[in-house]
């Protein structure tokens, strides 16, 4: 579905490859393999300085967090976002996470879309369901929670999250990026994405009254909305596990 600036998209993602995907690429992100290299680099540094290696290998030790699979969905979702849809999403929530038994504020998605050279903010939310329901009920929290993300002054705080981040991040296509998403900002761009994650075969009315709503906001603010449903081939309830074992499928 599609109108304007608005689009709608159910994908089913097929076995083939699956399991290996989910296990070279959404297992790192779902543990945030990058962030804990940086960690580790760190703690190195104060080892070889002299301090005690007890509490900074205790530090280290792997955290062995319940096995939930709204975790592996976001995981799941940023990993698409960027290998389909060109956004990148270079601060994983998790490192904003100061307790990960607790549940995060803030939107999943924090980035940037990365259209050539030019780039918007990108401000988003996950939901994986393993309801029978149509539509599924996290779909009216999905709508409630996007709605913000369409008005200037619900992303205002976003905006500023990434200012911040963009200035102290190594990475330096945060910069870059910020530099484009902000003139696109300052003349009312930015994309708003929700993705719903499903293990129940593809049905447009999981998403079209969502769309209907939401886009009425979209084109009112002048962003862009993209809303996209993801059935994957395993139950939800095997998701977490799929990736942790990976496979030749």
């Amino acid at each position: 579905m599609g109108e304007g600036m608005c689009t709608c998209e159910g994908i089913a993602v097929g076995r083939e490859g699956f399991d290996r995907y989910m296990s070279e690429r959404v297992k790192p992100r779902r543990a945030d393999a990058a962030g804990m290299r940086m960690v580790k680099e760190a703690v190195k540094g104060a080892a070889s300085a002299g301090f005690g290696t007890s509490a900074l290998d205790l530090l280290l030790s792997p955290e062995h967090l319940p096995d939930e699979p709204w975790r592996t969905g976001e995981a799941l979702a940023e990993c698409y976002l960027e290998d389909c849809e060109g956004a990148l999403l270079p601060h994983p929530r998790l490192r904003d996470e100061r307790n990960p038994f607790g549940s995060s504020a803030g939107p999943d998605l924090v980035g940037y879309a990365v259209r050539g050279s030019s780039a918007v903010f990108l401000f988003g939310e996950v939901k994986t369901t393993r309801s029978a329901a149509r539509p599924p009920s996290v779909v009216r929290d999905l709508r409630a929670q996007l709605k913000p993300l369409l008005s200037r002054q619900g992303v205002r705080h976003l905006v500023l999250h990434l200012i911040k981040k963009a200035q102290t991040s190594n990475d330096p296509r945060c910069r870059k990026h910020n530099d484009e998403a902000l003139k696109s900002y300052a003349a009312s761009k930015w994309d708003t994405a929700g993705v719903l994650i499903s293990d129940r075969e593809p049905d447009s009315v999981d998403l079209e009254a969502a769309f209907v709503d939401l886009g009425k906001g979209a084109g009112s603010a002048g962003g862009s909305l993209r809303l996209v449903g993801l059935y994957v081939p395993v139950p939800i309830g095997n998701l977490g596990k799929t990736a942790d074992a990976g496979g030749s499928h």
